[in-house]
């Protein structure tokens, strides 16, 4: 879904369907279980690296959670990141 919570088709990608495995049961607005996506952020074809080894999996779980907080959630957390406010 987009940041206004409406269905889109996303681009192509060859490891989609892995990782919306790992995302299918969360809900926007709802805070998102982090533990079910440790396998997801271990997975080194996706990221490069295992982000739990590398120490970045509370933080990337942090973003996570902001990016999903509900509608206009990616925007707010783009422009709170970007513009530093």
């Amino acid at each position: 879904m987009d940041d206004n919570g409406n269905a889109f088709e996303p681009s192509p990608d060859p490891l989609l369907e892995t990782a919306q495995a790992y995302v299918a049961d969360m809900k926007l607005g709802e805070k998102p279980d982090c533990a079910k996506l440790e396998a997801l952020l271990r997975n080194k074809s996706i990221f490069g690296v295992d982000l739990v080894e590398a120490g970045l999996a509370d933080k990337v779980c942090s973003y996570f959670e902001e990016l999903t907080a509900g509608p206009g959630a990616i925007r707010a957390t783009l422009h709170k990141y970007v513009s530093g406010e």
